[in-house]
């Protein structure tokens, strides 16, 4: 997203590791030929950086809640 609004994280600055758990309940066909649900738990990392270490983010963000406020 800060890419897209013409930001960047600071040379030398280290992000935050984020972990998301959730599961997925997918229903198969048994080997009787009945239905069986099974639970799948997945896990999704993501880095995150503070926004005072995001140079450009400001100036974008504001132009952006201006242009969308004022429609």
């Amino acid at each position: 997203m800060g890419l897209e609004l013409g930001a960047h994280v600071r040379k030398g600055e280290t992000g935050t590791l984020v972990v998301f758990a959730d599961g997925i309940t997918r229903t198969e066909d048994g080997e009787n030929g009945e239905s069986v649900e099974r639970s799948i738990p997945y896990l999704k990392s993501y880095t995150v950086f503070n926004v005072e270490r995001i140079e450009g983010l400001f100036a974008a963000v504001s132009t952006t809640a201006a242009c969308t406020y004022f429609r």
